[in-house]
């Protein structure tokens, strides 16, 4: 995509590279051009915390905006787990481990799902 700024809209201001890139990956399947922009600012930044300025973001064409509007929108969904901090306890190991993990550090057995009736008093082990 070469279009100038004028043709283009700033869709998800991302927290990092990585999460920009993914999206940009999913509209790009759903036939939407999309380009990652300040991306490269991020070796740059050291200890400034990042803002608005320096953060990622990822535009589209003006005209693409109601076509990404419901992928942007499942790709926040889809990101955004229910309980994000709360510790777990591995059902396979009984060792427990941070919410921000979805794997087990011990066994590499992946995070209960809520659904499926867990929770972190069921799963803890006896010794």
């Amino acid at each position: 995509m070469n279009p100038s700024n004028d043709d283009t809209v700033r869709l998800y201001r991302a927290a990092n590279e990585p999460e920009a890139h993914m999206l940009k990956m999913e509209l790009e399947a759903a036939g939407i051009q999309a380009i990652v922009e300040g991306g490269t600012l991020q070796w740059a930044r050291g200890e400034v915390p990042p803002s608005p300025d320096t953060l990622p973001s990822v535009r589209i064409l003006e005209r693409d905006l109601p076509a990404a509007q419901p992928i942007l929108e499942s790709f926040i969904e889809s990101k955004a787990p229910e309980n994000p901090l709360e510790e777990w306890t591995c059902p396979a190991c009984g060792e427990t481990a941070g919410g921000q993990f979805a794997l087990c550090w011990n066994c590499q057995a992946e995070r209960p799902d809520a659904s499926e009736g867990f929770t972190t008093e069921d799963t803890k082990s006896t010794e």
